[in-house]
């Protein structure tokens, strides 16, 4: 038996094959610092951290309708702080590595707009101020006090109006209008709405005003209607018998409406006297029954308005 052996070619001295090269290995990028949760600061600053391996260069870029900004580090780290634009749009931040023989890696994040950011800021603030003990009891007896329901809510915006403004009019100082005069919420009762402001930072979003010629029932489910497009952030002001009390009275909506419930934060809706002053308790988390509240409002006179923060903040 003869065996026979065929080979190919012998490869000519100097040449070399492609599938015996070592492979260049692949980029990898990390972006730190902005994160989804992130927005434009005061002053528009914003932190910028990223690594890459790999890489010979990275690359940041932030993105909008009509621009952008660059950022370039040379090697596998980036520290630098970034003036993003007066925008209200959503930003986009994408980081590029740049590899061996044009190799790539990119990672991308949506950020926070400067509205979302403004009631992070504000419900943050509730929040903290509703689980400070030394600081929840507030004041609540005259119209100027902080711990009325309207004024403590104001006084959130207030705390953070130094650092937004409005597309607009970037001049204007942001401010939660105040009630409309009883003559102006007539026939229905006082704070059943805020009075007209120029350059008003929120926008009526939905009304419900109870109406004599219908059932009670009726009334109830259109009031029901206005509760359930609560979101985030939103303000509701209303007047009626709300068991803790029975008048007008202002909350911060704390999440979206759910379509059963309503969880907020306000103050004075609880409270006590303190040598003959009153004093408002601010909380965090309440919840009221969309099915109770509707109820209420549905009383002959009663009603609300849905206030929400307009889509053309931006940040100073």
């Amino acid at each position: 038996m003869v065996l026979m052996l065929t080979v190919g070619p012998l490869a000519a001295l100097g040449e070399t094959d492609d599938a015996f090269e070592p492979m260049q290995p692949k980029p990898r990028v990390r972006l730190i610092a902005p994160t989804a949760s992130d927005g434009a600061g005061v002053g528009r600053l914003l932190r910028v951290e990223a690594e890459g391996t790999n890489v010979l260069r990275l690359e940041l870029c932030f993105s909008w309708t009509g621009g952008t900004i660059v950022l370039r580090a040379e090697g596998g780290r980036m520290e630098q702080t970034a003036l993003l634009p007066a925008t209200h749009e959503r930003v986009t931040a994408t980081l590029t590595g740049y590899g061996m023989e044009g190799q790539t890696a990119w990672v991308s994040v949506q950020l926070r707009t400067p509205r979302e950011t403004l009631i992070d800021d504000m419900l943050g603030r509730a929040q903290a101020i509703a689980q400070d003990a030394n600081a929840r009891f507030m004041p609540a007896d005259d119209a100027d006090d902080p711990g009325t329901c309207k004024n403590f809510l104001r006084g959130l915006l207030e705390a953070f109006a130094d650092g937004y403004a409005l597309a607009d009019a970037p001049d204007a100082r942001l401010a939660m209008p105040l009630n409309a005069d009883a003559e102006d919420c007539s026939p229905w009762r006082y704070g059943v709405q805020w009075a007209q402001a120029a350059d008003s930072p929120y926008a009526e979003v939905g009304r419900f005003r109870s109406d004599p010629e219908q059932a009670r029932e009726e009334n109830a489910q259109q009031a029901a209607e206005l509760l359930r497009m609560a979101q985030r952030g939103d303000v509701l002001q209303l007047a009626c018998n709300y068991v803790d009390g029975n008048g007008p009275h202002a909350i911060l909506l704390t999440q979206d409406c759910d379509g059963e419930a309503l969880v907020f934060a306000d103050s004075n809706r609880k409270g006590t006297r303190v040598g003959g002053v009153r004093y408002g308790w601010a909380q965090y988390g309440a919840r009221w029954t969309v099915e109770f509240l509707a109820d209420a409002l549905a009383a002959s006179g009663c009603g609300a308005t849905l206030y929400r923060l307009r889509e053309d903040i931006t940040r100073r």
